[in-house]
Order: C-alpha cells, then sequence, then structure tokens
C-alpha cells in the first residue's frame, strides 16, 4: 500500500528586515473648470467672439447648444452647470462650420435640470463665454 511522503522539519524563517511600503495617497480629483459670470471674447489663438445662437435643454435627455464664431471651423467645448445641485456636465466638444455656426451636442444634461443652467463656452480661436440656458423637465 501507499504510504504519504514525510516532510523534513526545515529551517523556521525569519522576519524579513524589508521596511513595509508607506501608503501612497489618493490622487485629487481635478474639477472641471467653470467660469459662472460675465462674457468672454479674445484670446484662445487669435482673438475673436463666440455667441451663443440658441439651445435646447430637458432633464436627463441630451441638449444642444448652437454657436456663432468670428473665426469659422472653430473647436468649441462647452461645460453646462446646474444650480440645482446636479453639478456640471463633463466636456462636450463640435465644430463649427465655414461660416463659423455649429450645434454642440450635449450629451449629459446635470441631473435635476428644471430652471437655469449655466453655460460655459471655450473655443480654440474665438475666444469663450458664458451664457444662461433654460431647463425644464
Amino acid at each position: 500500500p501507499w504510504t504519504a511522503p514525510q516532510i523534513p522539519a526545515g529551517v523556521p524563517i525569519l522576519p524579513s528586515t524589508t521596511p513595509q511600503p508607506t501608503p501612497t495617497a489618493m490622487p485629487t480629483a481635478t474639477p472641471v473648470p467653470f467660469n459662472p459670470g460675465g462674457g468672454g471674447g479674445g484670446g484662445g489663438g487669435g482673438g475673436g467672439t463666440v455667441t451663443v445662437t440658441a439651445f435646447s435643454f430637458h432633464d436627463g435627455q441630451p441638449g444642444s447648444v448652437t454657436v456663432h464664431t468670428s473665426n469659422p471651423n472653430a473647436q468649441v467645448n462647452v461645460f453646462v452647470k446646474s444650480y440645482a445641485g446636479g453639478g456640471t456636465s463633463p466636456q462636450n466638444q463640435g465644430t463649427t462650420d465655414g461660416s463659423g455656426n455649429g450645434t454642440i451636442t450635449i450629451t449629459t444634461t446635470p441631473a435635476g435640470c428644471n430652471g437655469t443652467v449655466s453655460l460655459w463656452i471655450i473655443t480654440n480661436n474665438s475666444g469663450t463665454t458664458s451664457a444662461s440656458a433654460t431647463c425644464g423637465p
């Protein structure tokens, strides 16, 4: 018959002299920049203006912001801030056409969007601006 092998007694393992690693602090989240007031203009690679010409926002649905830039083919970034405690939306990107017109889809309207929201628009060649828009249920 088969017999179990005998494991020889070993030398005890001594405690390590290597120090334990120190914990690394969690990184701090970078807040989304937001300018709640005043219009912009100028800056961003040559100056110019950006104007909000239309908008559409409804709680829980994608929205849109239509803009006109004084310089055509502008790269546009739109942020939406809800004062109802919904926070700031992620960056929403788009480009204006050869006439400086473009509609940017807002993929995430801040939760609880009912009333006034603030828009912050940044372009690469037609400055920045901020505006207010109405958001309904």
